[in-house]
């Protein structure tokens, strides 16, 4: 018999990593080429996430968890210059949306596997000499996860967790991905 005994809700928080390098060094070249210049660039592949969640255990080795992550911005810088203009575009993204998972448990270890629903939200910025423009977009999808972690009891039905889960496909693209690595704590009822 199931009752609201079996449910349990925490917040996690940690750092999200997507190797952006192959899209910089194409999105440079892309630039160079078009500027006919060289370019140089940055870009960053951490950022901060955060995931409230809740799930339902259906016994003591199985759940069904249910969450909503969101990301800070991975920023690309690109400058160079054309005609003799220096010019300087940024874009910035960060991702938000939902996930659910089927959660097994083994002890104190853990894995999952599920589904997530994920936005992409991108905002960019081009100036060059004393014009700017700036735009934005989303692209939103879903994918699949795969995850594990550890969790401990901290004493009156409170528990901390560390745990790392990949989400393929993240905004329905297919080349788009990202790992999260979180520590938490949760309430069980």
């Amino acid at each position: 018999k199931l009752s609201f005994a079996d449910t349990y809700i925490g917040i996690q928080g940690g750092f999200i990593y997507s190797d952006n390098e192959g899209s910089a060094d194409k999105n440079a070249q892309d630039l160079a080429d078009a500027s006919g210049n060289a370019v140089t660039y940055t870009y960053e592949e951490w950022t901060w996430g955060i995931r409230p969640y809740g799930g339902f255990s259906v016994n003591d080795k199985v759940s069904l968890e249910v969450g909503y992550i969101f990301s800070g911005s991975l920023d690309e810088t690109y400058k160079g210059t054309a005609s003799g203009t220096a010019w300087n575009y940024t874009q910035g993204a960060t991702v938000d949306g939902v996930d659910g998972a089927v959660k097994f448990s083994f002890d104190n270890l853990y894995a999952k596997v599920g589904l997530h629903q994920l936005t992409i939200e991108a905002i960019a910025a081009f100036t060059a000499s004393s014009f700017t423009y700036s735009g934005g977009a989303s692209r939103s999808g879903t994918g699949f996860l795969l995850g594990g972690g550890y969790q401990d009891s901290l004493g009156e039905d409170l528990y901390w967790n560390a745990e790392y889960v990949y989400y393929d496909a993240v905004g329905g693209l297919s080349d788009a991905t990202m790992s999260f690595f979180a520590v938490g704590i949760e309430k069980r009822f």
